[in-house]
């Protein structure tokens, strides 16, 4: 299921002024290389770091990556949100909340510099743009009661940018007290240049105000558009419809690093692994691309080393770009040479070592009673502690979400084919083969029956919601666990990425364990985060890891309450045992 990210964010400086309807709709020369599909936009903040793509189906995955001198040097990836122009991912735009997966750039945010390449892949292809070299030189200045403004502006192929309203039509000043938003009323070539442009806001032009909400005065206008933090932005193509490409300088100077809530991925350093082109090892996996930085002299190599110290590290040379920019190709083969286990990727220096996790097992799916011949109609659990959500078929017909009811299988020949992804992305099918034969007479008593295989040792269960017989011996009693415990501080980052682990010892009269996970607030109330049913496969200690992705994602630095109930079916449950953990940093 993909979670569908619903923020509506508002983009930095889309015009507003009536009186340039015209100027919306006139065509912009562009003297740079760019491929942008029919309804897509590519939308590039070099100065901040900020780039977006627009046009693609809301929840399908969209990828940006950064490349210069042909090497990926940054990336981000996650699904398009819903925006009023369309699906779209924006990088480092500063979200709303908690970062989502592509909100920020991974591992380290990018100085994106004139002549990189934007790649952004979705719906099936890719588009691209090279970044364009617009700049705010320097702090507005008054000429006579006019305000100027004044940079430089090229493509990406150094051909200056015509200094005109027509083609850096997305000039504009934002300020938040008092709240003006205005236009620039003339644009012109700096004398002696042929890349320098010469915004005014023209005082007999109102100064191109076009939003005024609290109808301030001339001088209180004149003084915020002459403050230079302000949100002072040019560019082109920041218009309405969005073109095929938008460029900008929102800011004076280069402003480079993460945006707000981005912190965790700090501004890269001149010598950096910056890029992975997998996020983990997996069974499917095929050859690693490392990608980075580099203003060392030396030629760059990387390591990669697993947590094993008798198995031999793997070294690579890496292929460099004149502007400093790298990348190394590890094989599919070389990787196979280390551990599973977390990976640590290096290089000779600076700021360079970055973790990767390899996982190459296939999950585990297990049935009880276990698949063979038995006497009876029997009621089928599954259990994995490798994976979160197992999917499984009875006899060839539709696929379903198995969700803690009993599968049953009557007299005959029966098949569950069951199937899920760990989180790792390794895939698993497994195959249950159950031949049931008819009693001769009727149970005396629930659990009983012949043949070969494990026995449920309860009493048979209806599926849930329906009434099940009713049950006799050890089931009659209050079923309760003899121990149940969890790690009692986990690092947020772990949490995030793994979950959490519970370890229990049942009794053998335990058809299913619900296990609840809440919130623990400041006031002492619990806030009910999760639930989930797993069947262990025996009696004793069993295992269970808690990774929905859900979950995950809830996990959050604070205090957690993690409530275990085993019983006989989903409606007749006993003691429950709960233990308190804490979610820390890290």
């Amino acid at each position: 299921m993909v979670i569908v990210n619903a923020r509506v964010r508002q983009r930095a400086c889309l015009i507003g002024a009536t009186g340039l309807a015209a100027l919306v709709a006139a065509p912009v020369a562009q003297a740079q290389t760019a491929s942008v599909r029919p309804g897509n936009n590519i939308s590039v903040f070099a100065n901040i770091g900020f780039i977006a793509g627009f046009g693609y189906t809301v929840g399908s995955t969209v990828k940006v990556d950064l490349v210069r001198d042909g090497h990926v040097i940054a990336s981000a990836g996650g699904p398009a949100v819903d925006t009023p122009d369309g699906g779209a991912l924006e990088v480092n735009h500063g979200p709303e909340g908690a970062p989502q997966p592509g909100d920020c750039w991974t591992n380290y945010t990018p100085r994106v510099l004139p002549g990189d390449e934007v790649r952004i892949t979705g719906d099936g292809g890719t588009d691209t743009a090279l970044v364009d070299d617009i700049r705010i030189a320097g702090a507005p200045y008054l000429s006579g009661d006019d305000v100027i403004v004044e940079g430089t502006a090229r493509y990406a192929d150094q051909i200056p940018i015509p200094a005109t309203l027509a083609t850096l039509d997305s000039g504009e000043v934002r300020n938040a007290n008092p709240r003006v938003r205005a236009n620039p009323t003339a644009m012109e070539r700096i004398p002696g240049t042929d890349d320098g442009w010469r915004a005014t806001y023209e005082a007999a032009q109102n100064y191109g105000v076009f939003s005024n909400p609290g109808n301030v005065g001339a001088a209180a206008v004149r003084g915020a558009i002459l403050n230079p933090d302000v949100g002072h932005s040019m560019g082109y193509g920041h218009t309405a419809p969005l073109p095929a490409v938008t460029q900008l300088a929102d800011g004076i100077g280069d402003q480079s690093g993460p945006a707000l809530g981005c912190e965790a991925s700090r501004l890269a350093p001149q010598n950096a692994i910056t890029t992975l082109s997998d996020d983990v090892v997996n069974i499917a996996s095929g050859d690693l691309t490392v990608g980075g930085v580099s203003t060392a002299a030396t030629e760059v190599s990387v390591t990669l080393d697993d947590e094993n110290g008798t198995t031999a590290p793997v070294e690579v040379a890496a292929t460099e770009g004149v502007s400093g920019a790298w990348s190394a190709t590890v094989s599919r083969a070389q990787l196979e040479s280390l551990d599973d286990g977390t990976l640590t990727v290096s290089a000779g220096f600076g700021d360079a070592t970055l973790s990767l996790p390899k996982d190459t097992a296939a999950p585990r799916i297990s049935a009880t009673p276990a698949p063979g011949t038995y006497t009876g109609t029997r009621h089928v659990g599954l259990n994995s502690d490798d994976v979160a959500g197992v999917f499984y078929t009875l006899d060839g017909g539709a696929s379903r979400l198995y969700n803690g009811t009993l599968v049953e299988v009557g007299v005959g020949t029966h098949t569950i084919v069951a199937s899920s992804t760990d989180a790792a992305g390794n895939p698993t099918e497994t195959r249950f083969v159950y031949v049931i034969g008819a009693p001769a007479d009727p149970p005396a008593a629930a659990g009983a029956g012949g043949g070969q295989g494990a026995v449920l040792t309860t009493a048979p269960t209806a599926p849930s919601g329906l009434a099940g017989p009713a049950a006799t011996g050890s089931a009659a009693r209050k079923q309760y666990l003899r121990s149940f415990a969890t790690a009692p501080r986990v690092k947020r980052s772990r949490a995030s990425k793994r979950g959490i682990r519970v370890i229990m010892r049942v009794a053998d009269d335990a058809a299913l364990v619900r296990v609840r996970v809440y919130r623990v607030l400041k006031n002492g109330a619990r806030l009910l985060i999760a639930t989930t049913y797993r069947v262990p496969s025996k009696a004793g200690l069993f295992k269970a890891n808690l990774n929905a992705p859900i979950l995950r994602r809830k996990l959050r630095v604070g205090n957690y309450e993690v409530d275990a109930t085993p019983g006989a079916s989903r409606i007749d449950l006993g003691t429950t045992s709960r233990y308190r953990f804490k979610v820390v940093r890290g």
